[in-house]
């Protein structure tokens, strides 16, 4: 319990000191796994582990005062940034500590609540409507290069083996993840690995 709530200005410049780069502990209740067995799983079991925190980047947060209490956070943020984590981290630096109520994540890979349905929805929609609603799969892969395979090599990725990249003419780096498209349209992502005989 805090005797002395924070002013408005403090919560404020709480929140927007939490902007940038920096490292967070995962709480006990995630899907991340220690030892092979997820935390919420040993959380249960009424255990508690060393999580090793990890990089995160909060881009922007917008507050709003909505009581003396109470606050709203619209949080644009990395990867891997838990909200329930970032609201108790900030109650920690106001001396008041600080809990989550209620979360909605608003955006996600570049898609709104706009591009959202419920189930319901969908199926109270009319063939024509729910054709205008539903995306290509391929749209969600859209940030990554785009290599169309011949179809000798379509046929090769499709059977899972290795191409070689100087055999399609490609440029790209280790790691790099690509869209791959043959004549008919997307059918899968690749990822460059490194062999001792050639990328």
């Amino acid at each position: 319990k805090c005797d002395t709530l924070p002013t408005e200005e403090e919560v404020m410049a709480a929140a927007a000191s939490m902007v940038g780069d920096s490292y967070q502990t995962p709480p006990m209740y995630s899907a991340i796994k220690v030892g092979g067995k997820k935390l919420y799983d040993l959380a249960r079991e009424g255990k508690t582990v060393e999580r090793e925190a990890r990089p995160i980047t909060v881009f922007s947060i917008d507050c709003k005062r909505l009581s003396d209490s109470e606050y709203s956070l619209d949080v644009h943020c990395s990867k891997g940034t838990y909200i329930r984590t970032l609201s108790a981290d900030i109650g920690k630096k106001l001396g008041c500590g600080g809990v989550m109520k209620t979360l909605l994540r608003t955006e996600c890979a570049g898609y709104t609540l706009d591009d959202a349905h419920t189930l319901a929805e969908i199926e109270a929609m009319t063939d024509e409507e729910r054709d205008a609603v539903i995306r290509p799969v391929e749209e969600l892969f859209s940030k990554y290069k785009k290599v169309t395979l011949p179809p000798f090599f379509a046929r090769l990725a499709r059977c899972g083996v290795e191409i070689y990249l100087k055999k399609i003419s490609f440029r790209a780096e280790p790691s790099e993840r690509v869209a791959l498209y043959d004549e008919k349209g997307f059918f899968a992502l690749g990822e460059v690995r490194s062999f001792d005989d050639g990328d």
